[in-house]
């Protein structure tokens, strides 16, 4: 019983999600993992909680860890 619950929330989250990776700890905390490109180019990984993003959508990230980043609020 535990596994078929287990599996149903899994595939749940797997057909909410609808992003390039899917983790199911960021994806309960309402956290969405895109890959990305930088205007010069460097493809990135990025965190936010945007649902959907456009395919030329400009954010202001801040720096994670090399090549992840999370998206920031302007100051």
């Amino acid at each position: 019983l535990a596994l078929a619950v287990f599996a149903v929330l899994l595939a749940a989250m797997y057909v909410r999600s609808a992003v390039f990776y899917v983790h199911p700890l960021l994806l309960l905390a309402g956290l969405h993992i895109y890959e990305a490109t930088t205007v010069s180019g460097r493809p990135i990984t990025l965190i936010t909680r945007r649902r959907h993003l456009t395919q030329n959508a400009r954010l202001f990230a801040v720096t994670v860890a090399p090549a992840v980043y999370a998206e920031g609020r302007h100051s």
